[in-house]
């Protein structure tokens, strides 16, 4: 309906269709962020430590499950309590689309930084504190670094990776996986 109120308020006025679409071209680039052209080898540089930081946050969420066993005997639990630490930890995806705008309204770096060093507190919990609620606290903590984290890291490789090359940069944070 937008568009027929458009299309006949320009032909009321005399506007042609390709001075429309450039309006609505011009409109359209004005709201997307800009990308940048770094250089490629400084381009190189940031992905790579923005697979690295994805890497450890990865790590931080996976490495539960093959060092269950020797948390539950350390912890002196059954080793179904620490996957229900692990269950509980999950539970933080669901809240993940609240934390996707936080790179929109403070910047997609001040954001990523901020993931890190919640990833870094979270994991010293359990150096400070080795007990079974505190790794329970410092599970939660990681993944919810890690929900904050990758939209913000998403973000900025879209702003900084030129649109020809993103597919390749996507590829090589997602090897953090690996």
């Amino acid at each position: 309906m937008h568009c027929d109120i458009a299309l006949h308020s320009a032909l009321v006025l005399g506007v042609t269709a390709a001075s429309l679409s450039r309006l609505s071209y011009n409109r359209l680039s004005a709201t997307l962020p800009p990308v940048s052209n770094k250089k490629t080898s400084h381009l190189s540089l940031q992905l790579a430590v923005v697979a690295l930081t994805r890497t450890f946050i990865n790590t931080g969420i996976r490495m539960v499950y093959p060092f269950a066993p020797a948390l539950s005997r350390g912890l002196g639990v059954d080793i179904s309590s620490i996957y229900n630490l692990v269950t509980l930890r999950n539970f933080a995806g669901f809240i993940s689309p609240l934390f996707g705008p936080f790179s929109e309204w403070f910047g997609r770096k001040p954001v990523m930084i901020a993931a890190m060093l919640l990833f870094a507190l979270s994991s010293g919990i359990v150096v400070i504190w080795p007990a079974y609620w505190p790794l329970g606290a410092a599970l939660i903590l990681i993944a919810l670094s890690k929900v904050i984290y990758d939209p913000a890291m998403q973000a900025y490789v879209g702003d900084v990776v030129p649109y020809q090359k993103r597919g390749m940069a996507f590829a090589v944070t997602e090897l953090s996986w690996a």
